[in-house]
């Protein structure tokens, strides 16, 4: 499921990011531990957004805020996903 978010008010408190791996996390209650995409992996995560696979039911936000949210930005997703989509690219890498 993606989810496009383009205005928070003051009823959707954010918690504060912070870089956890190397990647700005966040966590949240509904959705759980949340990762921000770096750029190269985007497109491979966006496929796999929606897709229901071994009890776990992907969700991807697309978040693009104004000030003073703007750290928010970019492609977010469960670390579960993104950890499996990381590995699956070191798997290719390793047998090109």
């Amino acid at each position: 499921m993606l989810l496009k978010i383009r205005a928070l008010g003051p009823e959707f408190p954010v918690p504060p990011p912070i870089l956890k791996d190397g990647l700005l996390t966040v966590s949240l209650d509904a959705a759980g531990e949340l990762v921000k995409v770096p750029p190269e992996y985007v497109d491979r995560v966006e496929r796999i957004v929606g897709v229901v696979s071994m009890g776990i039911f992907p969700v991807g936000l697309d978040v693009k805020l104004d000030p003073p949210q703007e750290e928010l930005n970019g492609f977010w997703v469960q670390r579960e996903v993104f950890d499996e989509v990381r590995k699956a690219n070191g798997r290719a890498a390793i047998s090109a």
